[in-house]
């Protein structure tokens, strides 16, 4: 499994339950915000966001990007408003498409014209406006298809990683897994030699996967590693299938 492909799926330890709304602040979707998509979220326990309800900096493009950064699912309608799909929902559509996981960004439109041609090969899902009952089904619905996507995912790559960890990184994770652990190498002997270069190896290897993380504490001038969340879910694997 490629790096990247676990710090998508594990990079944000500070995810919050938002879903980022990419939508037009045109009147007439107020509607659609209150009715639909506000309804549709909350069902799930979740909490919608657009950065119109408010103001984090001074600038828009830092809430878009903060917002899209941190939210645990993008929504976004590009329903045409006056006959036109909006700029700026497009815009967001283009940052969230190359910030996220496609699991985690779902397209939304209430008409039924073409999508513009980049990204006409990219699933969108359509919605009613006038048919405000069954359009919360339809997006509650796609939002936890996509969360039971990315835990499908997670469980996959979680399982896969489990399977390629040699014997010293299955050591430390069996050794240390219901606490941080402090990594003091001592090279008394030969044998102490030998196998703290594997330790060292496997700590190493521990930490470019992204399953445990470094601190390091002053008082003790020693280096404390802890359990990331992918570390976490793969000490869980290894209890129940063991």
């Amino acid at each position: 499994m490629y790096p990247k492909i676990y710090f998508d799926l594990f990079r944000q330890s500070d995810l919050t339950n938002e879903v980022f709304v990419a939508m037009s602040f045109h009147p007439s979707q107020d509607a659609i915000w209150k009715e639909i998509f506000c309804p549709a979220i909350e069902s799930l326990y979740m909490q919608p966001y657009r950065v119109d309800q408010r103001r984090i900096s001074d600038s828009i493009l830092t809430d878009i990007l903060e917002g899209i950064r941190r939210a645990c699912l993008i929504l976004c309608d590009i329903s045409k408003v006056d006959g036109t799909r909006n700029g700026n929902v497009m815009y967001e559509l283009g940052l969230a498409h190359s910030l996220r996981l496609p699991e985690e960004v779902i397209i939304v439109k209430n008409d039924d014209d073409k999508s513009l041609f980049d990204i006409e090969q990219t699933r969108t899902h359509q919605y009613y406006q006038n048919d405000i009952n069954g359009s919360i089904s339809v997006i509650s619905n796609l939002l936890n298809e996509a969360q039971n996507s990315i835990e499908r995912k997670k469980a996959i790559v979680v399982r896969q990683t489990s399977e390629e960890l040699d014997d010293d990184c299955l050591r430390i994770i069996n050794e240390f897994k219901d606490s941080e652990f402090w990594y003091i190498p001592t090279d008394r002997t030969m044998g102490n030699v030998l196998a703290n270069i594997n330790r060292r190896s496997a700590v190493r290897r521990l930490l470019e996967l992204g399953i445990i993380r470094c601190d390091y504490s002053s008082g003790r001038q020693q280096h404390a590693y802890h359990w990331t969340e992918f570390g976490q879910a793969l000490i869980q694997y290894t209890r129940t299938s063991t």
